[in-house]
């Protein structure tokens, strides 16, 4: 097996399991971990004869989108930035 170091601390790894998969991978299904803090394969408690569950790696932990592309107020970006200038005090 070959050993890649990985340069992203973000790095993650899911894990996909087989047709013969045990209850306890099956309960984690879909769920991202750390590279560093994944779980060992088989896990635990694993009944299953031969465990067929590999590592699923991604870039990130987040599966989702980006959540700041669905700014509900989109007149935010096209105000006008009210700091520029003197301020409310006499002495600003």
């Amino acid at each position: 097996m070959e050993h890649r170091r990985v340069v992203n601390p973000y790095h993650c790894v899911s894990i996909r399991f087989g047709p013969k998969s045990c209850q306890l991978v099956r309960a984690i299904d879909g769920q991202r971990f750390l590279a560093g803090s994944a779980p060992q394969l088989p896990l635990p408690g694993c009944e299953t004869a031969s465990c067929d569950c590999r590592y699923l790696h991604h870039d990130d932990r987040r599966a989702a989108k980006d959540r700041r592309a669905n700014v509900r107020d989109r007149r935010a970006y096209r105000m006008k930035d009210r700091r520029e200038g003197s301020g409310r005090r006499v002495n600003d």
